[in-house]
């Protein structure tokens, strides 16, 4: 069971946005959807190589109250991803960006959500 002591970690949940360029091609941006806290617990961390190069994938949860109704909202049904670490409520250069592969409500009348999240250093922003 959380406490929402535990909770004391900023992050961003950030929102995927389509739009369709000057040439008919469609761009995928994000732009900032919720600010709150959240627990963080790394779950796993692998690599492997491939074509040379050492690829890896890190599976982190971030547990999050459930509470507001942007919170209530979020599903995998659209694509989110988490900035973390942030500063003052912004991204900086240290911000790794996790793409959100699963969603679970915890505890009664869905106190928490628990986003199950996973940083492919293939896609890593610089």
């Amino acid at each position: 069971m959380k406490s929402i002591g535990q909770l004391d970690r900023p992050i961003i949940i950030q929102e995927s946005t389509k739009t369709v360029d000057a040439m008919g091609g469609t761009v995928n941006s994000f732009s900032n959807y919720i600010s709150c806290f959240a627990n963080i617990e790394w779950k796993n961390t692998k690599s492997e190589e491939n074509e040379d190069k050492i690829q890896g994938l890190q599976t982190i949860i971030f547990t999050i109250r459930n509470v507001s109704s942007s919170q209530r909202k979020l599903s995998i049904s659209k694509q989110y991803r988490i900035a973390f670490p942030v500063s003052g409520g912004s991204t900086t250069s240290e911000t790794q960006f996790y793409n959100i592969v699963g969603i679970r409500n915890m505890e009664g009348r869905q106190r928490y959500k628990e986003l199950t999240t996973v940083l492919d250093t293939r896609n890593k922003e610089t």
